[in-house]
């Protein structure tokens, strides 16, 4: 047992190696992490009151947190840990919900009707040993576009092509056919008159298929994108009705319309693996949507409470907030018009306040009231200094928002491959007000010490304004 003991001892003081030279690097002053601010843009001043803290680690064994108020980096201070098992980073699993895709490209050869034929057409028009290419007009294939409908809720998962519902007869998945040939039903989408497809086939000395492939061509092509939101007892869904350069689809074949669905799930069947528990036949469109609108995002808010709608309206961005309980509008906020050529937008989602990145380098400060609904607080340029900003905000950028500022903590990756700085940056109603480079000792002396990949900045203003 002594011995067994000690060979595990050594074995794992041998695994660790590795770390030595690294621990070494760190180790002289583990407790003592020094920040360098490079102030880039407007009054380091603006920053009082606001608070952060920097996550970082290597091999995810070695981890500082080191905390620190702006304007007093001098006084920051780090809490050394070590784990000798890495740590592994879990996040709670978002269950995507209701997925439908309108795509061509799983389609081949062994396809019935369709893009089967098409391929088969092409076959039969190939020398053997021989390839061929052809550019087909989907509508020649198809009235309405094929789906592929996944379904992922907790502890049920559904994927099924429409292509497979009659490659078995097993009672067992009869629940499965009911809900691809219910969505089959309700979501046909007429194909459009011109998209077309490009096929090929590569045949072998008997003249049989042994290669195949096919692609959208740079013409007009509508792939179906659907956006979920997953409740305790139902989940909400929408897509947007746009092809990808901007053609409006035809909805007047949707059994329910268009518009945001509900479809209700049973939770105790669900968790048993029971998809019976996904209530399809009880699906229906519970919020009319006009298909002129381009959605670009659906969520729900961080209380549970409602749903956020984003959309473009007349090339105006517009968020529309709507109570889960009544399923009506308690707001329409028209935010900014969006360039024709650049419909996006990404949200930076908080208890309090959105934070909306737009097209041109732009920044809209969303602030929640009382109520649930949004003012506009402010909009305004994400860098006014020369040339490019040297950070991104992103959707998972750490923010804070202070009834007045906004501060944003973007990570500053660099090219040199020392991955411990980011920027501190704080807007208001006037524009950027001050930005910041902050450098961590970290990661100094070559060694490989990064942000963690999960939260590696927090953020808090001590006082509200």
């Amino acid at each position: 047992m002594r011995k067994a003991l000690a060979l595990t001892l050594i074995l794992t003081l041998l695994a660790g190696g590795g770390l030595c030279a690294a621990f070494y690097a760190v180790d002289r002053n583990r407790d003592t992490v020094e920040l360098t601010v490079s102030p880039l843009a407007g009054d380091p001043s603006e920053a009082e009151g606001l608070s952060a803290v920097i996550h970082a680690d290597y091999d995810r064994r070695l981890f500082w947190d080191t905390a620190f108020t702006a304007g007093q980096e001098g006084d920051a201070q780090t809490v050394f840990t070590f784990e000798p098992s890495r740590r592994r980073y879990t996040r709670e699993y978002g269950y995507p919900g209701v997925r439908i895709d309108g795509v061509l490209w799983p389609l081949g050869p062994e396809s019935e009707g369709g893009l089967g034929e098409a391929y088969r057409d092409l076959q039969a028009h190939t020398e053997p040993n021989a390839e061929r290419t052809e550019i087909i007009r989907v509508a020649d294939y198809y009235e309405t576009y094929p789906l592929a409908v996944q379904l992922d809720f907790p502890n049920a998962y559904v994927r099924w092509e429409f292509w497979d519902i009659d490659d078995t007869t097993d009672p067992r998945f009869d629940a499965e056919r009911h809900i691809l040939q219910t969505f089959e039903d309700c979501f046909r989408i007429p194909v459009l008159p011109d998209e077309q497809y490009e096929i090929s086939v590569r045949l072998d000395e008997k003249g049989e298929i042994v290669g195949s492939g096919g692609g959208s061509t740079a013409g007009e092509a509508f792939i179906m994108e659907t956006h979920s939101v997953l409740t305790d007892s139902a989940c909400y869904f929408t897509f947007d009705a746009h092809a990808g350069e901007g053609t409006q689809m035809d909805t007047s074949l949707l059994t329910h319309g268009y518009g945001i669905y509900r479809l209700p799930y049973d939770k105790a069947l669900t968790e048993n693996g029971d998809v019976e528990g996904i209530l399809v036949d009880e699906m229906t469109n519970v919020f009319p949507l006009d298909p002129a609108d381009v959605l670009l995002d659906f969520a729900q808010s961080p209380d549970g409470s409602r749903l956020l709608l984003h959309q473009v309206r007349n090339g105006a961005y517009v968020l529309t907030v709507i109570d889960l309980q009544t399923m009506t509008a308690l707001q329409t906020l028209s935010v900014c018009d969006l360039p024709a050529d650049s419909y996006w937008i990404g949200v930076n989602r908080n208890e309090d306040f959105l934070a909306v990145l737009l097209p041109g380098q732009q920044l809209a400060l969303l602030a929640q009231n009382a109520d649930g609904t949004y003012d506009l607080r402010f909009l305004v340029p994400v860098w006014n200094g020369d040339g490019d900003a040297p950070f991104y905000l992103e959707q998972n950028t750490a923010m804070a928002y202070d009834g007045k500022r906004l501060a944003a903590a973007p990570v500053v990756w660099n090219r040199e491959g020392a991955d411990i700085r980011f920027c501190l940056t704080v807007y208001d109603e006037t524009g950027l007000i001050y930005c910041g480079e902050y450098r961590s000792s970290l990661e100094t002396d070559g060694n490989a010490c990064s942000l963690t990949d999960d939260a590696p900045v927090e953020l808090r203003w001590n006082t509200a304004q």
